[in-house]
């Protein structure tokens, strides 16, 4: 009878040695393909990207698009001020547009003090027709005899709840 040799530590008996779980074979753990991991380390390695990604570049990508959003919505505002401003005002206005960032308001400066008084007013009334709901309009010009005057116009909501109709008091 032939002697049997001790079995080699680390190795396992009856297992051919391309599986075993030695750093000796080729295969790694049990379970595994010999060219690479199992589809669930693949998995958890493609999350974790994922999440990197999400977590590093989701905030920067957000703020950007937010920003780029509310640029639209100032120059949108302006290029509608511009075409409802008469042309003979144009060259003697300044107008100075902000948009939220995180809300809906807007709000126009506009710098009429080379203007008379008539067409201030004229300007006044084009332009509260076209203004954007949640608009803030401020007008800084001069009045009869060089008199400095300010208006301010805030254009009122015109969604549906604004709308809403109130019961008079003589139905209640």
């Amino acid at each position: 009878m032939r002697a049997q040799r001790p079995a080699r530590p680390g190795s396992a008996v009856g297992i051919p040695p391309d599986t075993r779980g030695d750093s000796a074979g080729r295969g790694g753990p049990a379970g595994q393909h010999p060219e690479g991991a199992t589809m669930m380390d693949v998995f958890r390695q493609a999350s974790g990207v994922i999440l990197m990604l999400a977590t590093t570049v989701g905030p920067v990508l957000g703020a950007l698009l937010l920003l780029n959003y509310r640029d639209r919505r100032q120059a949108s505002l302006l290029a509608g001020l511009l075409d409802l401003t008469p042309r003979s005002l144009r060259d003697r206005i300044v107008f100075e547009v902000r948009c939220g960032l995180f809300s809906r308001r807007r709000f126009v400066a506009v710098d009429m003090r080379e203007c008379s008084r008539d067409e201030i007013w004229e300007a006044i009334a084009r332009w509260c027709a076209g203004l954007p709901p949640h608009t803030r309009l401020l007008v800084d010009g001069r009045m009869d005899g060089g008199v400095p005057a300010t208006f301010t116009i805030e254009t009122a909501c015109r969604s549906a709840l604004c709308r809403r109709p109130r019961p008079s008091p003589a139905a209640a």
